[in-house]
C-alpha cells in the first residue's frame, strides 16, 4: 500500500500478493496500459456479434480504450476510472441485450 490506508471500498490493484495499492495511488507511469487485453477481447467480440446497434457499443468502448491507450500513461488513475467504468456499463448492456455469458468472460 502507497498511502498507509486501508483498502476499502475504493477500486484497487493487487500489487504483490496480498498487498495492493488503490487507483488513485499507484504510479501508473511504471506500469503498461492495462486493458489491453479487454482492447482485444472487444476486437473479437465486434466480430462476433450480429446485432448492429450492439456491435456499435462495442465499436464505441473499443474506441475510447483505443484512445486511453494512445494517451497512456497521461492521467493514469483517472483514465484507468474511465477505462473500468466504460468496460463495466458496456458489460451491462451485453448481458441486457442477451449477449451469451460465453462471449462476455473473453472481456
Amino acid at each position: 500500500m502507497v498511502c498507509g490506508q486501508a483498502l476499502g471500498w475504493e477500486t484497487w490493484w493487487v500489487t504483490r500478493y496480498p498487498h495492493g495499492e488503490h487507483t488513485r495511488c499507484r504510479d501508473w507511469t511504471r506500469h503498461p496500459f492495462p486493458f489491453e487485453r479487454q482492447l482485444t477481447a472487444l476486437r473479437k467480440l465486434w466480430r462476433q456479434l450480429d446485432q448492429d446497434a450492439i456491435r456499435r457499443e462495442v465499436a464505441r468502448v473499443g474506441r475510447e480504450l483505443a484512445q486511453m491507450q494512445a494517451r497512456w500513461p497521461g492521467q493514469g488513475a483517472q483514465t484507468v476510472q474511465s477505462a473500468m467504468d466504460s468496460t463495466r456499463k458496456l458489460r451491462s448492456a451485453l448481458l441486457v441485450a442477451g449477449v451469451a455469458p460465453k462471449l462476455l468472460s473473453q472481456m
